[in-house]
């Protein structure tokens, strides 16, 4: 079951990381209002895709499973964002855009998707971290009560 959980964790990453596209990328003439639905729908699907990876393996370190899931769409997200900057920068790859990329491009809103890349990184951060924690606690206490007993 552990299979069929990393392919429905894989495709949660994949909407929320498409969650992390869309704030990056909003079309020009979106009224804000439907940005945030599409972000809430996609982040939505996501989390439900992550449900169900959770549910195959009975929501068993489901911090550390959901910190990695976070990670992995806020670094896509990331290398997005990357690339983005780095093509409005370059006056080359602005210019071999068509008109409706160039349009995107220009009104693209990188604090914003900066902020939901972050937010996402920090949460899996410590998500990964509170879990790697109880880890330690729980093989500390099999080791101390493997010690009584051959003691």
């Amino acid at each position: 079951m552990f299979v069929v959980a990393i392919v429905f964790y894989a495709l949660a990453g994949l909407f929320l990381a498409s969650a992390t596209v869309v704030s990056l990328l909003a079309p020009p003439d979106a009224p804000l209002e439907a940005q945030y639905a599409v972000l809430a729908v996609a982040a939505a699907i996501g989390m439900i895709f992550w449900l169900i990876g959770s549910a195959c393996v009975r929501f068993r370190d489901w911090r550390g499973h959901l910190g990695w899931t976070l990670i992995g769409a806020g670094g896509m997200g990331s290398v997005t964002l990357v690339s983005l900057v780095a093509t409005a920068m370059d006056p080359a790859a602005s210019a071999a855009l068509d008109a409706k990329a160039r349009a995107a491009l220009e009104n693209a809103d990188p604090l914003i998707g900066g902020i939901v890349v972050g937010a996402m990184l920090a949460l899996g951060v410590a998500l990964v971290f509170l879990q790697s924690r109880r880890d330690a606690r729980r093989s500390a206490a099999q080791s101390a009560s493997v010690e009584e007993v051959f003691d």
